[in-house]
C-alpha cells in the first residue's frame, strides 16, 4: 500500500529521477522524467516538477490518494463503511417494523373487543387489513436496494428505493438513501432534492450530511455551500432544473390520482436512464 507521506519525500529528494511516479505506480510518467533528465538535457523542469509533485502530494487529502493509488484498498474500505451503514439502516428498520407490528396487533386487539359490543362498527377492521402488505412490500424493496447499494448496484438501489418511495412518499430513509444514490451515480438535481426532503422530514444529523463519503460528489458541487446556508434547502434556480420540474409535475399528478403509483415508479425510474 503506497504511503502519501513517502511519495511526498521521493518527489522532493528524487523527483529529478522521477522516483515518485515509479513508487505510485506511474511508469510511463517515471520513465519520461528519466528521458528529460538524462536524454533531453532539462533537469531543472524534472526537478521542478518533482516540487510540484511534493506539494501536491502534501495538500492532497488521505481520502483522495487512496483513491487515486491504493485503488483496491480504498475501494475495500467503501465497501466497510457500506457494510456498516447497511448493518445501521437493517437496525433501524427492524426497530421500526417491530413498532408498526406492535401497533398493528394493538389495533387488531381493539378492534377485536370492539366487535364484541353490539354496536361496534365492523367495517374498521378493513382499512387495517389493507396496510399490513403495503408495509411488507415496502420494508421488502428497501432490503433489496440495500443489498444492491452495498454491492454497488447503485442503478438497481435508486429503482427498488423509487418503488418503495411510491408506497410511502414520506419515508426520511428512503429520501436520504437516493440522496447517496444520486451523488454517486453524479446526478446532482435529484441528489439536492432527496436530501432536501429528508431534512424537511426530520432528519437533523447535519454533519453525516458534510461528512458522508457517499455524499462527497455532492460537496463539491458550486450550489452545495448555497444550499447548506439555505438550510440545507434548494434555492428557487436551483428548483427550476429540468429534471426536478418533471418530477414534480409526476408527484402531483400522483397526489391528483391522474397516476397509479406503479405508473408514478415507472415513470420516476425513467428520469434517471
Amino acid at each position: 500500500m503506497k504511503n502519501k507521506t513517502t511519495a511526498a519525500f521521493l518527489s522532493l529528494i528524487l523527483g529529478v529521477f522521477g522516483v515518485q511516479f515509479f513508487y505510485v505506480g506511474r511508469i510511463g510518467l517515471g520513465i519520461f522524467m528519466n528521458m528529460l533528465t538524462f536524454f533531453a538535457g532539462k533537469p531543472q523542469i524534472a526537478a521542478f516538477v518533482g516540487f510540484v509533485n511534493f506539494i501536491l502530494f502534501l495538500v492532497m487529502s488521505q481520502n483522495d490518494f487512496d483513491k487515486k493509488y491504493n485503488k483496491q484498498q480504498w475501494k475495500e474500505q467503501q465497501r466497510q463503511g457500506n457494510d456498516y451503514q447497511a448493518q445501521q439502516e437493517a437496525q433501524r428498520q427492524a426497530q421500526q417494523e417491530a413498532q408498526q407490528r406492535a401497533q398493528y396487533e394493538a389495533q387488531q386487539n381493539r378492534e377485536a373487543r370492539a366487535r364484541m359490543r353490539p354496536t361496534a362498527p365492523p367495517q374498521y377492521q378493513k382499512p387495517q387489513k389493507q396496510n399490513k402488505p403495503s408495509i411488507s412490500q415496502k420494508e421488502s424493496l428497501k432490503q433489496s436496494a440495500l443489498a444492491k447499494f452495498k454491492d454497488f448496484d447503485y442503478q438497481g438501489a435508486i429503482d427498488d428505493f423509487g418503488k418503495a418511495l411510491a408506497i410511502e412518499p414520506t419515508d426520511l430513509a428512503v429520501h436520504w438513501n437516493l440522496a447517496c444514490c444520486y451523488s454517486l451515480t453524479e446526478q446532482k438535481e435529484l441528489a439536492f432534492y432527496h436530501l432536501q426532503k429528508s431534512v424537511e422530514l426530520g432528519f437533523k444529523d447535519y454533519d453525516k450530511i458534510k461528512s458522508h463519503e457517499a455524499l462527497a460528489f455532492l460537496r463539491v458541487q458550486s450550489e452545495f455551500e448555497t444550499f447548506a446556508r439555505n438550510g440545507f434547502k434548494m434555492t428557487e434556480e436551483m428548483e427550476h432544473s429540468d429534471i426536478l420540474q418533471q418530477l414534480k409535475d409526476l408527484t402531483q399528478r400522483r397526489e391528483h390520482g391522474l397516476l397509479t403509483e406503479k405508473e408514478f415508479a415507472e415513470m420516476s425510474r425513467k428520469l434517471t436512464e
